[in-house]
């Protein structure tokens, strides 16, 4: 997975994105989506469309909610990646992924960097505003290290309406939950460190290329 794309996402997915927006929080009924592995959850907004895995992307988990018309239903979309660190430390991951953004997107400004805690994780909160596709978008994101790996959970929202949904969004945001028995597990090979995911090392291992792995 490249390193440091993370903040938002991949233009070609932020387009599928933007173009279904909206829907509203009216009906409280919500549900647990999990990633197709098994290693991360969230609560999904009911009504809401789910994408699993986009592994070009990076995307555990797509939520994006149907297009609507109506001005005063919440129009954004949800979605948990993950990148491996690589030796990086998650401060240095951020300031990379942010100095990207800066370049990638027209009008950028990082309106928030605080210190935030998600699945009983310390984790860095990020709000940025920025022009995407011609629309005034504001973001918000959660990045947090799990087992070796970088994920970012972000919330995207139009300008107009971020003040009267963020706090729904943010309570989505923070109601992902890591469950480490499926999750990734780092190998050492020499030098170098790969995150996997669990499971995959027992494959390795049955294959006597790779036998006597640490």
């Amino acid at each position: 997975m490249p390193i440091g794309r993370r903040f938002l996402t991949s233009t070609a997915l932020v387009s599928a994105v933007c173009m279904c927006f909206s829907t509203s929080f009216a009906d409280p009924l919500e549900e647990r989506v999990w990633s197709a592995d098994k290693s991360v959850s969230v609560l999904a907004p009911n009504g809401w469309s789910v994408e699993l895995d986009i592994p070009r992307k990076g995307v555990k988990i797509l939520l994006s909610s149907p297009y609507q018309v109506d001005s005063d239903n919440l129009t954004g979309a949800i979605f948990i990646n993950e990148d491996a660190l690589m030796h990086q430390s998650i401060d240095d991951y951020i300031k990379h992924t942010v100095a990207e953004e800066e370049k990638l997107y027209p009008n950028f400004s990082l309106l928030e960097d605080s210190n935030a805690q998600l699945d009983g994780r310390p984790a860095r909160k990020l709000v940025a505003s920025m022009t995407m596709h011609g629309m005034s978008t504001r973001a918000i994101q959660y990045v947090v290290e799990n087992n070796g790996v970088a994920y970012s959970i972000n919330a995207l929202l139009h300008e107009s309406s971020f003040e009267q949904w963020k706090q729904q969004m943010e309570r989505f945001c923070l109601s992902v939950e890591f469950h480490e028995e499926q999750g990734m597990t780092q190998i050492r090979l020499d030098a170098f460190t790969f995150s996997l995911p669990n499971g995959f090392r027992d494959l390795m291992a049955s294959d006597a290329k790779w036998s006597g792995l640490p």
